[in-house]
Formats: C-alpha cells, structure tokens, sequence
C-alpha cells in the first residue's frame, strides 16, 4: 500500500496522529466527510434560524415605523398641535414676536410708552372711616413733593384741620365727617392755589372684605417720567401714606373653610419691606383641620414669585416673601378646603413708576469712587457693606485691608447674594476718585431696586450719599389697542417678554414706540403638517410591501456543498409573505385613511335614509365639513401601489376655505350611542385621522401588558409587534437548543469515528508488521536452503 501524509485528530483522551502507512489512506479525511454529513441537520437548522432572524429584524424594522408615525400622529391629534398662526410686524425696532398656534387673529395696535406718569397709591381705608391724626394735633403737616423743586418741581404742605364743610388750600380735614374723598379734595384745593399744577388726588374702591368696602387714595403726577416722582413724608395722618403696610387678609372665595390667618406684625414697624405694590393669593391644596392634618398651600403674588410651603399645627408661623409673615389659627373647627383662597395686600406707595422709558431695565449704582482697586479701603476692626436689593437687607463683612477688588468678590461669592452682581471699573481719568464699585441686579422691573444703606470704612465712606444711580430698575409699560384706557395708565411687567397681553402670542418689548401686529392662519404650514403625516404612513406601508412582494418569476437552479438541488428567484419573494403582523398592519393604515370620520349606522329599525340623515345631522351639529381624508384631497393611488397622494391644491384650498373644519378631520373625537345590526346598544368610538392613527398604533406597538401600582396583572396590552418578536425569539432559543443537542451528538459520533478507524490503523500496521516479519522469515528460509 501506498504511504499517505499524516493527519491527526482530537479525542477526549488525547491526539491521534494517522500516518496512513500502513492503510494508505487518509481517515482523518474521511471521518471529516462522514460528520460533515452528520451536520447537515444543523445546517438545516441553522438556515431555519437565521430566516427566523430576518423575520426578527423586518418585524422591527416595521415596529420602529409605526411607533413613529404614532408619535406623529401624537403631534397632530389636538387642534392646537396642527393649527398654525403666521404673524408679522410692523416694527420690529419696537417689539418683536414668538407666536402659538393658539394666537389669536386679528390686527393689534402696540405702543410701548415713550415714558409714564408716576402713580402714587395709599393702603386699603375703610369707606367712610375719618382721617385722624395719631398722636398729632392741629396745625401738624405732611407734605407731597412732586420731582425737584430745584428743578421745576414743587412741594405742597398741609396742615390738620378741624372738618368744615368746603376744602381749603393748605389745609386737610380731620375728624367726624372727614374721608378719604375730603383728603383728595384737600389736595386738589392746595395743588390748585399753588398755580403749580404737578400731581392730582382721586380715590377709588378698592375691595369689599365680607361686605365692608374699602378705598385708595391715588396721586397721579402730570408730568411724565422721573420729573414727575412723588415723594409723601406723612407723620400726621391715619393713612400712613408713604409707608409700606400689610392689609388683613381678604377671605371672600371662602366657602367651606373656616380657619383664619393673621399677619404677623413686627414690633419695630418693620413689616413689608418690597418696593412695589402687590398683591399675595393663597391656595390651599388639599382639605383637613389645623393640627389634625398638614394643609399645604401655594402662594403666587402680582410680580410673578410664587412658591408652596406646609403648615403642621396652630399659631405656626410662616414667612412668606420680602417680610410678609402670616400665621393660622383655628376659627370655628380649623378647617381647610382645598382649592379655597385667601389674598393679601402689601401696599408700597408706588403703583406705577415715573419712567423716562417702558422698556423693563436692571439697576445699576456707582460708588463716587476710590484711587485704585488695590489699596485697602478699610483699616482696623471689622466693619459692614449693608446693602437692599428688592426692599430686603444683605451684608457683607469688611476686614482689615480690604482692596475695592475684594469688596466685589466678596459681594458676588456671597452665600446670600440675591442677584447683585460687583464690579469695578477704572474710569480713566487718573485721580484719586478713578475706580469705581458698580453694582448691577440682575433682574429687570420696578422692584429690582438698589439701595446701599452702610458702609463707612476708615479709607473711604461707602455710605448712602455717595451712590448715584446710573440706571433704574423699571417695569415694561404697554397698552395693546389702547388698553389699559388712560394716557397715564399702562400694562406693567417686570420683564420684557409679555405672554399675557394677546392669547397665544409673546411680545417681546425692546424700545419706545407703536408697532402693528398681524396673526393670521398659516395655512402652508398646516398643508406641511397633514402632508407629513401622509407621509409617515407611505413609509411604513412601504416598507410593508418591500417585505410581502411576490418575486420575478425566472427560477434560478444550482447545487450546494452537500450536493442538493437548489431553486430561487432572482429577486426573491418577500420575507413577510403572509405575515399576519405585516397584514393587520397593512390593514389597519388603509382602514383609517380611508373610513369615514362617523361610521355608518348599523341600527336595523332605521331605513338607509334614516341612517343618512342622522350622520347628517352628527356633521352639522358638529361642525364637519370634510368627513374623509378623501373630501382633502388625499387619496389612494391604485398606478402607485396603493400608496396615499396628497392633491395640494385641494388640500391648500380646504384649509383656506374652512381651517377649523380640516383640523376637526383630524382631532375630532366623540363617544355616541347607537346600535348593533341586531338592535343591541351599543357606544360607537368616533375618531378623527390622528387620534384613530395615534390610539391604533399605540396598540399595535405597545411593548408591556398593563398592571396596577401594586404589580398586579390588569390586562394584556403588548402590541403584536412585540408579541410576534418574542414568539419568533423563543422559536430561535428552540432551534438553537437543538443545535447544541445535535454538536453534542455530532461531537459523539465523530469521536466514536475516531476510535474506529484508529483501531482499524493500528490493527493494519500490526498485519503490515506481521507480514513484513513472515517475509522475512521466508526470505531467510530461501538463502539458507
């Protein structure tokens, strides 16, 4: 026999090397060919597996489709998701606008004031109630200083009087048949005896706290910006004018509660410390009795801060914002009802501020200045940096050599910096008064004042008297179509984004002046909208039929390694032929771009006319005008695989002819009675194309079964996407454990291959032994013979 090459294998037990000596032939090949034919159950089974694979892949592939269309149908399922709003303007130098699909339409006059009339305002009075004078006597003054006088400006003093029937110049009448009225009347008398007429007294009402009324006093300069500030020094008067003072609370949207709050008053007079007229409201959150349960409340006040907090039990105190401190106290049972309010005035004497601007501003103050920013400003013992932001004390330590460079670090790193921001800047000029501390807040509107109230330091006074202002804090001043009425009167914001003054639109205010605002429909962008959601629907009904086509028809033939018979396409079927996945999802998209948006009735006691008429009137009644995609112009293109097209002209036309119509195909929804075809009652869902489109894929995708918040099953509610992948994924664990059971076997049978052909080489090389030795015994025979 001819010797062949080696070839060697693995056993459990070691490696067998054959040489083929003595068989001359290659058993490691044949056992090789003998358990490839054993593997061809796992070839079978490893094509079946990664069919299943594709199968995986296409169903999420499709699943990714629908979940998206779903979320854009989400987008459209509401009307003010898909109604849109254009909006020019005029000037933009003036304003300029964000608009919602929400915006109102129409034409609006702006103005955003060139400068405004201080509004002085005094705290609540009671109607009818005498001014007194606590603690004064007759003859006692206050005075009302209207700008500089200076400047052009005038100080106007009243003495108290005893009452008299008609006002006299320079006199304010006190006592009975004295008012709130007479005091105006007062002022009016001596404003117009003075020959300088700079302010103007009136009184209006201002509340009824459980049936008792309450008025103002209003000071309403006549001259425009900062000339016209007010200025009240009033020791004399029950009315505290140019105090700040914290009304009682109002209780009257009270029904069900009947626990009571009170202010807590400081001691020292030291109560409301804002800058600004306000107005706190207080909601509570949920009902219970003080001291029984904890009542939580919210609070929002005029100038936009809010906040929450929760009271535990009785005579709690709770500080609430710029000093207001409130406590609660039992009344009849201490009961709170949810959703019931109180309010609370906090009265600061300006109501409107005499602005050079309606632009919403910070503050700014400038130090009159120091020689450098290093040199110390304060030798010795420790002193203070007092400062108000917003009507509420802040200090800052000064230690021994402190530089003007540390001063501002100090102030801005502080823990309790409220937004004020230090700076400083060198001037330039070279003197001793060269750099200067500038402090800036960082909040726009009237209240954001800057006030330093102490700082004398041994190098330098940083005292009150030695701060300019360099700009003031100042509210946005607007009227839209003329409101608020009044040349004095304006709308007030603390910042320049107004959201309030037109539904659905945002000014933003940036310079004195009047601009005209136009919001009108948009409609190609709404044409954009609904052609998007075609769109998304064509993807994935594309996608459904790439993977359920039929292949061409030419059969291509061949043989595979193991030696079968091959067919297939040139281009293949589509993997998802038949899937039922792909078939409800298919059918599904065309049923809801192609149904009616009210389905026809099924009551079998109606005629066809009957039955007419009453989705007839159902349109009518509700406003449908178009009732399928159809009445657009979106339809289903038979030359174009059934795919949907969209007719834009059509489509553009309906949206101009009728916007709230085409938005009402789309988010219309409804739950009517009617009944089955065999008379039962039923309750008919009525969905416009996106909500159908959105709760119809929600199903179909869902990707978890529905349980309480206790874990307990509710109901099934997977989609059969997901359903269908982990089917198909518990089918390829199967074939995947057949797989590993048959290497097992294969791994056996090959071994038990081994060992056979490895006795069988042994037993040959022994036979080949033997017969060499019988040869050469017989050989040897001869030679001796």
């Amino acid at each position: 026999m001819a010797a062949t090459a080696g070839t060697s294998t693995g056993l459990l037990s070691g490696s067998i090397k054959w040489t083929g000596l003595a068989s001359g032939t290659d058993f490691g090949s044949v056992v090789e060919q003998l358990v490839a034919i054993e593997r061809r159950t796992i070839t079978r089974q490893e094509t079946w597996k990664a069919e299943w694979q594709q199968k995986i892949t296409a169903i999420s592939g499709l699943n990714t489709r629908l979940v998206s269309l779903k979320l854009d149908a989400q987008d459209k399922d509401i009307r003010s998701e898909l109604l849109s709003r254009a909006t020019s303007i005029s000037d933009e130098k003036v304003v300029s606008v964000i608009n919602t699909s929400t915006a109102s339409l129409g034409s609006y006059d702006i103005t955003v004031a060139e400068s405004t009339r201080e509004k002085f305002v005094s705290r609540s009075y009671e109607k009818g109630k005498t001014i007194e004078i606590p603690g004064g006597a007759l003859g006692d003054t206050f005075s009302i200083t209207v700008g500089d006088p200076a400047n052009g400006g005038h100080t106007y003093t009243l003495a108290a009087a005893a009452y008299a029937a008609a006002p006299v110049a320079d006199a304010f009448r006190t006592g009975a048949g004295s008012s709130l009225q007479s005091l105006a009347d007062d002022i009016n008398k001596t404003v117009e005896a003075s020959g300088k007429n700079l302010v103007h007294a009136t009184v209006e009402l201002d509340k009824d706290n459980n049936g008792v009324l309450f008025e103002r006093l209003y000071l309403t300069s006549t001259e425009s910006g900062s000339a016209g500030r007010i200025k009240v020094e009033d020791a004399k008067t029950s009315l505290r004018l140019g105090e700040t003072y914290i009304d009682d609370p109002v209780y009257n949207t009270f029904k069900g509660s009947d626990a009571k709050v009170s202010i807590v008053r400081d001691p020292l007079g030291e109560e409301y410390v804002g800058p600004v007229n306000k107005t706190f409201t207080f909601v509570a959150t949920n009902s219970g009795e003080l001291g029984q349960q904890e009542i939580s409340f919210q609070w929002a006040d005029t100038e936009g801060h809010s906040g929450k907090f929760t009271v535990k039990s009785v005579d709690e105190e709770v500080e609430i914002y710029q000093g207001l401190k409130i406590k609660f106290e039992l009344g009849v049972s201490g009961r709170f009802v949810a959703n019931e309010s109180f309010t609370i005035d906090c009265q600061a004497p300006t109501l409107q501020k005499g602005q050079n601007s309606g632009v919403a501003q910070t503050e700014k103050v400038v130090h009159a200045g120091f020689i450098d920013q290093i040199s110390p400003i304060h030798d010795g013992t420790a002193a203070e940096f007092v400062y108000k932001y917003k009507g509420v004390k802040h200090t800052v330590n000064v230690t021994d050599g402190m530089s003007l460079n540390i001063l501002a670090d100090a102030i801005n790193s502080a823990s309790d910096n409220p937004g004020v921001t230090a700076s400083v800047i060198n001037d330039g000029s070279g003197t001793a008064t060269s750099c200067h501390l500038i402090l800036t807040g960082n909040d726009t509107g009237a209240e954001s004042t800057i006030e330093v109230v102490e700082g004398n330091f041994s190098k330098v006074d940083f005292g009150p008297g030695f701060f300019t202002t360099a700009r003031e804090a100042t509210n946005a001043m607007v009227k839209v179509d003329g409101f608020p009425a009044g040349d004095e009167n304006w709308m007030q914001r603390r910042v320049n984004e107004v959201a309030d003054a037109i539904e659905g639109v945002i000014l933003t205010v940036k310079a004195p002046g009047t601009s005209t605002l136009t919001v009108v429909n948009d409609i190609t962008a709404m044409r954009d909208k609904i052609m998007q959601l075609v769109e998304s629907v064509n993807f994935c009904k594309t996608y459904i039929l790439e993977y359920t086509k039929w292949g061409e028809s030419n059969l291509q033939v061949g043989m595979d390694e193991n030696g079968q018979v091959t067919t297939g396409r040139e281009n293949p079927n589509g993997t998802m032929i038949g899937n039922y996945g792909f078939q409800i999802a298919q059918s599904n998209l065309d049923l809801l771009m192609n149904s009616a948006l009210v389905p026809f009735s099924q009551d079998p006691s109606l005629t066809t006319k009957e039955r007419l008429d009453k989705r007839q009137k159902y349109y009518d009644d509700h406003g449908l005008v178009y009732t399928s995609l159809a009445d657009i112009g979106i339809t289903s293109d038979p030359d174009n695989q059934g795919l949907y097209k969209v007719e834009q002209n059509r489509l553009l036309e309906c949206i101009n002819a009728n916007p709230e119509a085409v938005i009402k195909l789309f988010t219309h929804t409804d739950e009517i009675p009617d009944k089955d075809s065999e008379g039962k009652d039923i309750m008919v869902s009525i969905r416009g194309v996106a909500i159908g489109i959105a709760e119809r894929m929600t199903k179909i995708t869902s990707d978890s079964d529905e349980y309480d918040t206790h874990g307990n099953f509710i109901r099934k509610a997977k989609g059969i996407m997901v359903t269908l992948q982990e089917n198909y994924q518990s089918i390829i664990e199967g074939i995947d454990a057949k797989i590993a059971r048959e290497e097992r076997r294969v791994a056996l049978v090959k071994q038990r291959l081994t060992d056979k052909f490895n006795r069988l080489e042994v037993a040959l090389q022994q036979m080949e032994d033997q017969q060499a030795k019988l040869e050469s015994s017989i050989s040897s025979l001869s030679s001796n013979s």
